[in-house]
């Protein structure tokens, strides 16, 4: 997917600069990307986290876009944003990842503000996120436990027994149990949970006894 095109497509005035700062990053591997993500912090890593097992979004990217600001001055400068997400509607977003102790002051709350005002006459949306969007309840600790399922490959007639014999809404337990009853290892179902084959709400702790759905079609 070429993002600039993509964006153009969605037409965007002016075409966006392209820019990457990143000197030093963590990789992050997902499957709403064809290559590997970069993470310049871990806050922005568990933001991709929570991006990537929101199965609302379909495509992510890092260090996407550049656009120029113009501060009270009238001084110009470049930013280049953190995270793109586009959703299962075709609806774009771009946002800063930002620790709030760095993001709440008069001068950077200006700032991107003016940043966002930005990216809208691009006709982009912007947004700043921060820790206290990110970490809700465990969520980053079921992340973190399911996204080395990832990789994991699932055969089709496994995906049909297992839907065919499982109810709406089982325990995980039940559905371990069940995997043990159709000699399927555990970790499918754990992949399954990956790949929002099955659901649950991120915000309890894996356990036995948190509530699994069914994929919502």
């Amino acid at each position: 997917m070429n993002l600039l095109t993509y964006l153009d497509k969605e037409n965007l005035d002016r075409r966006l600069y392209t820019y990457s700062k990143i000197n030093s990053a963590i990789t992050y591997t997902t499957t709403k990307n064809i290559y590997p993500l970069f993470a310049e912090s871990y806050l922005e890593f568990d933001a991709l986290h929570q991006r990537q097992f929101n199965p609302d979004v379909t495509f992510l990217e890092t260090q996407p876009l550049s656009v120029y600001w113009e501060d009270e001055k009238g001084n110009s400068h470049r930013y280049s944003a953190d995270i793109f997400t586009e959703d299962k509607d075709g609806n774009l977003l771009i946002e800063e990842v930002k620790p709030f102790e760095k993001y709440d002051t008069k001068k950077n709350r200006k700032k991107f503000e003016q940043i966002g005002a930005a990216f809208e006459a691009e006709g982009a949306k912007f947004i700043v996120i921060t820790e206290q969007d990110i970490y809700q309840g465990h969520n980053t600790d079921n992340f973190h436990l399911l996204h080395r399922y990832l990789g994991k490959s699932i055969d089709s007639n496994t995906l049909k027994t297992i839907n065919y014999q499982a109810s709406n809404e089982m325990t995980l337990g039940q559905y371990l149990e069940l995997s043990d009853d159709l000699h399927i290892p555990s970790d499918t179902i754990f992949t399954m949970l990956a790949t929002h084959r099955l659901m649950i709400d991120f915000v309890e702790p894996i356990r036995n006894t948190i509530m699994v759905n069914k994929e919502v079609s």
